[in-house]
């Protein structure tokens, strides 16, 4: 957590380092998360208002599927909708495209179905809050104009922080990450009217 937290103020240290060719821009995109016990998929708004530095929403679902890799139980099964907060400090350009350094906070409303195949059989279904920071490294392909493909291997922790029910996996999450986004001009739209007014 503390490496988390010096990384954080590292990164967080460019929104604040004046830049020249500083522009806003808004972008609206589909995010797909692959890892070793699920999928992710995700809707993401990402808006960068000066150079190298982008903040980034998302709302999401996660589907579960841990069989027995949480060592509580023998399978766990589940789903559950998340929101997310990020940031990302772009390294090569101020257009937000190349190589990329990222943290994120998610926030997740789990479901678990679990089952145990011991000497009498049980199972059932846990509720649980989860909160997951992850950081990330990625690439930014821009594809053609005004789009562009993300490509990024994160890794973090899920923490229990309420459950409701038996006691179900958490613990380290590693996660290849895929989106691909599009510039909305936003900012110049606002822009036009503003002018025109």
């Amino acid at each position: 957590m503390i490496r988390s937290v010096a990384v954080f103020l590292v990164l967080i240290g460019g929104c604040f380092s004046p830049g020249i060719h500083a522009q806003s821009v808004d972008r609206l995109g589909l995010e797909y998360n692959y890892y070793p016990a699920g999928h992710i998929a995700a809707l993401q708004f990402e808006w960068s208002h000066n150079n190298h530095n982008a903040w980034n929403i998302r709302v999401a679902v996660n589907r579960s599927l841990r069989q027995d890799f949480s060592g509580l139980n023998d399978d766990e099964r589940g789903w559950g909708p998340g929101v997310s907060l990020g940031y990302r400090r772009y390294l090569v350009d101020h257009t937000c495209n190349g190589v990329y350094l990222g943290l994120r906070t998610d926030f997740w409303w789990m479901t678990i179905n679990w089952k145990d195949q011991n000497d009498i059989p049980s199972s059932g279904t846990t509720k649980i809050k989860v909160l997951q920071p992850t950081m990330e490294i990625g690439y930014g392909f821009p594809v053609r104009k005004d789009w562009r493909l993300n490509a990024a291997v994160v890794n973090g922790m899920e923490w229990n922080v309420v459950t409701k029910g038996a006691d179900v996996g958490q613990g380290w999450i590693t996660l290849l990450q895929l989106s691909v986004v599009k510039n909305l001009h936003l900012s110049e739209k606002r822009s036009m009217i503003n002018t025109t007014w």
